[in-house]
């Protein structure tokens, strides 16, 4: 324990010591509050000598009561300033380093006027530093006594905020301004972040117009698309598609992205790059256009199979349902429609100019874009006139060669006036050129090969022709003249019943040979192109009992019943000379090839817009395989009659040719040992 001894002498009269009076008193609590006092103001020093804050006290009255060593450190306090009265010294020596001194005072009395506000500020020093000052009142028994200051050196701190700041603000000036599409979207398929490049690109009116859309529903195109975006996402590869725009059109773009994840490869978010590529795609998809195009001119079947190959392409780049290609052909001056593919109305026959929208794109050579506003002005002012059923929007584009329209091809929608605008004719225009070259080197193709085609059959024919004149016409002279020396020189040794039976013979030659040179000189003429074809309205039932009159004397001599059952109302369009010219030759080849005592048919009947005409026997027939050469000029097939009549095979090839000349078809069915049927199609009037 601790005690306090307090002693005083005690003297007596003379004043000799004569004792002592004390108070002794237990200290030991101050003793040990003394100690606890000195263990805190140690620690209490410690801690302003080791902190990194500069501190200062100062009391009510200006007087500095405590500073540390930081805070001598921090203002470069000289050892003059601390040898004397630190109060005046070292306010004028702190006011003199600072940037603007008077707001510092200023704000230093602020606080003393309100003794219990806290204050955090921030001061410049004129040499560049920046310390962070704050204040605090010091409280003794509720009361404000003074205030503690401390100063930090954020100097470095500072200049990194401002570092970092501006690194802030260029990124985001460079994500503003960069013309690419930057964005951070949320798993569910929000937008999280955007810039005004990917607003502007998508045609939105601000960046909470498009943070608020659902990307999966309101930004895909197609599902595709959307499969697309996907697959680049999850593979975190460039990936192009097609994104709807606010307005509806669509744009192509390409997308740089991918997943950010968390440390357990969960996914956060998906940052990307969306650029738009319309142009480029549309570049390349003309180009691939183009070279298809080139290219079904040479693989196409056809001229029908090219111009559907060439739908298939133009419907690549241009969504349309109603689509034709017209062709001017300038021999002829008919406008004709090879390919027409239409909602409404059908595929229109050849016809002559007329003031259609075709026609007036074919004259001007110029491309077309008509909605219905244009085409009632365009009609008022009797440039053109309506043909077909109304449309909302109408696009034609000439197909020139060497500046010679050779036709327009055409697309229309009748009821969305915003299926193509300008683009597409743009697009279509650009191809034009390249499907005029295709459809005209196919045409080139087809005529080539028609040519080709038909010198090989004039060479069949010429050989065909000699044969006939070299065997078959000199033969039956030949026969002639042998008999006519025979019954001369055996004159008076001939039986009457021999003469008559040579004759007969001669008889049977000279009709033969007559009927070969009858058909001869048809068959030249019609190849020649000599032969006019005049087709007119003729009763059929004239015509078939005309020919059954010529040729009932053949029949009579075998007994044959010849008879048909053609009505008296049928008429037909065809030239009257070619097909009396053809029911002879059936007649007679039926003739011909049924044995006595036989039968033939000729029958009528109505078949759609034609009608079908068929010569039908009970004679020997013809071996199926040997049919198809009936019609071919390159092969000679012919065999005797029942009573061994000889034909020369080139009947049955002038009715075939004089049959399609009236537009018709003809066929044969045969049965060997049991008849033939020849059936044959005319133009029902």
């Amino acid at each position: 324990r601790w005690i306090k001894n307090s002693v005083s002498l005690l003297h007596n009269s003379d004043g000799n010591l004569k004792g002592y009076d004390g108070l002794i008193e237990d200290i030991t609590e101050r003793k040990l509050a003394e100690k606890e006092l000195e263990r805190s103001l140690s620690i209490l020093e410690a801690t302003l000598e080791s902190t990194a804050d500069g501190i200062l006290v100062v009391d009510n009255d200006g007087h500095v009561l405590r500073y540390n060593k930081k805070f001598v450190e921090l203002w470069n306090i000289p050892e003059y300033v601390l040898n004397t009265k630190l109060d005046e010294k070292l306010i004028a020596y702190v006011l003199g380093q600072l940037k603007h001194p008077d707001l510092f005072l200023s704000r230093v009395h602020e606080l003393y006027a309100m003794p219990h506000e806290v204050s955090l500020d921030i001061v410049e020093l004129n040499d560049g530093r920046i310390y962070e000052r704050y204040s605090q009142p010091q409280i003794i028994d509720d009361e404000a006594v003074g205030r503690v200051w401390s100063f930090s050196d954020i100097t470095m701190r500072n200049r990194a905020e401002i570092e970092i700041h501006e690194r802030e603000k260029k990124y985001r000036d460079l994500v503003e301004k960069i013309p690419d599409g930057i964005y951070k979207s949320s798993h569910e398929g929000k937008f999280l972040e955007i810039n005004e490049a990917m607003v502007d690109m998508l045609g939105y009116e601000s960046k909470e117009d498009l943070l608020a859309i659902e990307i999966k529903s309101q930004l895909y195109f197609q599902e595709q698309d959307r499969e697309s975006a996907a697959l680049q996402e999850k593979l975190e590869e460039t990936a192009v598609f097609r994104l709807k725009k606010k307005d509806g059109s669509e744009i192509w773009v390409e997308d740089h992205g991918r997943h950010v994840l968390d440390e357990n490869g969960n996914v956060l978010y998906h940052e990307g790059i969306m650029r738009d590529v319309t142009e480029r795609v549309k570049a390349e998809r003309i180009q691939n256009a183009v070279y298809e195009i080139s290219e079904t001119a040479y693989i196409a079947a056809d001229i029908y199979d090219l111009y559907k190959r060439i739908h298939k392409v133009v419907s690549d780049f241009i969504k349309v349902k109603n689509y034709y290609i017209a062709i001017y052909d300038e021999n002829s001056g008919l406008l004709s429609f090879p390919y027409f593919v239409d909602e409404h109305d059908s595929q229109p026959l050849p016809k002559k100019l007329g003031n259609g929208l075709t026609e007036y794109v074919l004259r001007t050579k110029k491309a077309l874009l008509v909605n219905a506003q244009t085409d009632l002005e365009l009609r008022h002012s009797r440039e053109v006139e309506l043909i077909g059923t109304p449309q909302a929007i109408w696009l034609g584009v000439p197909l020139i060669i060497g500046g010679k329209s050779i036709g327009v091809i055409v697309v229309q929608d009748y009821e969305n006036e915003n299926a193509f605008g300008q683009e597409e004719m743009h697009l279509l225009t650009f191809v034009s050129e390249q499907i005029a070259l295709a459809i005209e080197r196919k045409k080139n193709e087809e005529e080539i090969a028609k040519i080709t085609d038909e010198l090989r059959h004039s060479n069949q024919m010429k050989d065909k022709f000699f044969s006939i004149i070299a065997h078959d016409l000199k033969n039956p002279f030949y026969t002639i003249s042998s008999v006519l020396k025979l019954l001369l020189s055996e004159e008076e040794e001939l039986s009457v019943e021999e003469r008559n039976k040579f004759l007969k013979g001669l008889l049977l030659t000279s009709e033969k040979a007559h009927s070969l040179l009858e058909n001869l000189l048809l068959w030249s003429q019609n190849q020649m192109g000599k032969m006019n074809y005049d087709p007119e309205k003729i009763g059929l039932v004239e015509m078939v009992t005309s020919s059954i009159e010529f040729l009932k004397n053949n029949a009579y001599l075998k007994n044959i019943v010849l008879q048909h059952s053609v009505a008296e109302e049928l008429y037909v369009i065809a030239d009257r000379n070619m097909i009396e010219t053809v029911l002879r030759n059936l007649i007679s080849n039926a003739i011909k090839f049924t044995k006595d005592n036989g039968y033939i048919d000729i029958e009528a009947e109505v078949n759609h817009r034609y009608v079908e005409v068929s010569v039908s026997d009970n004679g020997v027939g013809i071996a199926k395989e040997n049919i198809s050469k009936l019609f071919r000029i390159d092969q000679t097939y012919t065999t005797q009659g029942t009573r061994s009549e000889i034909g020369t095979g080139l009947g049955l090839i002038l009715c075939k040719e004089f049959i399609e000349k009236n537009n018709g078809t003809i066929q044969i069915e045969s049965r060997v040992g049991k008849g033939t049927k020849i059936s044959f199609t005319l133009p029902l009037a």
